[in-house]
């Protein structure tokens, strides 16, 4: 897996977020949903994405054996996935799948709500 940590660290750098609210991520269909992101949850969100990496890093399925069956070539439909761990969607967005321009998927979780 593909784990771009760019809009988060920028996030926890306090680096103005603005400049990421053009990105394909925030654009949906005919709306924007990005939202200036609280300033004051650096803290929290440094824990979570920690945590993320951890079990992200570490993943195996539970029930292997049966994804070995049903899925193949799992291990490898996964390592061209892209986890994008970012802040400022709006609400209800806090975890929802994309494809880029380029046809690549894309996991996007977000860490405020």
């Amino acid at each position: 897996m593909i784990i771009n940590t760019e809009i988060v660290d920028a996030y926890l750098n306090g680096e103005d977020m603005n400049k990421y609210s053009s990105l394909f991520i925030y654009k949906q269909a005919d709306r924007n949903i990005f939202q200036e992101p609280i300033k004051d949850k650096a803290e929290v969100v440094s824990k979570i994405k920690d945590e993320i990496l951890h079990h992200v890093n570490d993943f195996v399925p539970c029930n292997k054996r049966i994804w070995d069956t049903l899925f193949k070539d799992w291990q490898n439909d996964l390592d061209d996935i892209i986890l994008d761990l970012v802040v400022g969607c709006k609400e209800p967005n806090d975890a929802f799948v994309l494809k880029d321009h380029n046809g690549r998927n894309h996991m996007i979780f977000d860490f405020m709500y």
